[in-house]
Order: C-alpha cells, then sequence, then structure tokens
C-alpha cells in the first residue's frame, strides 16, 4: 500500500481563506471557556485577519490550508 499526502497552499486574498476564517470565528467560545482569551478578545483578532484578508498587500501571502487525509481505495504499489 502506498500513501500519498498533499497540503495544498493557497494565496491569503484567495475567497476559499473564508470557509476557514468562519471556522476559526467559532473558536472564540471555547477559547473562552478554556479561560485562554476572552471571546470578544478572539472576535477581534478574526476581525483583524478577515479585514487584512481583503487588503490586496497581502496578496503575495500564502496560507497552508489543512491537510486533508484520505483512503479511497487500496492497489498494489509498483
Amino acid at each position: 500500500m502506498r500513501l500519498d499526502a498533499q497540503t495544498p497552499f493557497v494565496p491569503f486574498i484567495d475567497a476559499r481563506i473564508e470557509v476557514v476564517l468562519d471556522a476559526f470565528a467559532v473558536v472564540g467560545v471555547i477559547a473562552e471557556r478554556a479561560a485562554a482569551m476572552p471571546s470578544t478578545e478572539y472576535e477581534g483578532l478574526v476581525h483583524e485577519v478577515r479585514a487584512a484578508h481583503h487588503d490586496p498587500l497581502f496578496a503575495n501571502y500564502l496560507v497552508r490550508l489543512p491537510t486533508l487525509v484520505a483512503a479511497v481505495g487500496m492497489r498494489a504499489c509498483d
């Protein structure tokens, strides 16, 4: 069996980053419950990152998206 992995990178201003920002926005309540920081502070950080996402000056920055691991079948390796 052979395993293949891919770690995609996208420009920071790519529209797909909105999905990642929306996912991180949910973490504010979790951070507050864990006493890591108040949810309002966390929401402020997400707001700053979202504002930067819409700033063309960040066009050359890349973001590593979470690695997706999936098994889609099995075959003998060559």
